[in-house]
């Protein structure tokens, strides 16, 4: 899923919804997962680098979870 915006608010908005409103069944997908991340301060601020995914699985699932 791609989306685009005026702005990087916007697009973060839009992709959001998108991936709010998808329906998959019958697998596990990673949208709970990206929905999470496009909620969090270092994605929406743009201030994110190779470290915050892990950064953030420990915060969220605990130190072991990436």
């Amino acid at each position: 899923v791609i989306a685009w915006g005026e702005d990087r608010a916007q697009a973060i908005a839009r992709l959001h919804g998108a991936l709010s409103a998808s329906v998959i069944e019958g697998v596990p997908t990673t949208i709970p997962l990206q929905l999470k991340l496009l909620e969090s301060e270092p994605f929406r601020s743009g201030t994110y680098d190779t470290t915050t995914l892990d950064t953030l699985l420990g915060a969220w699932y605990g130190p072991h979870s990436a």
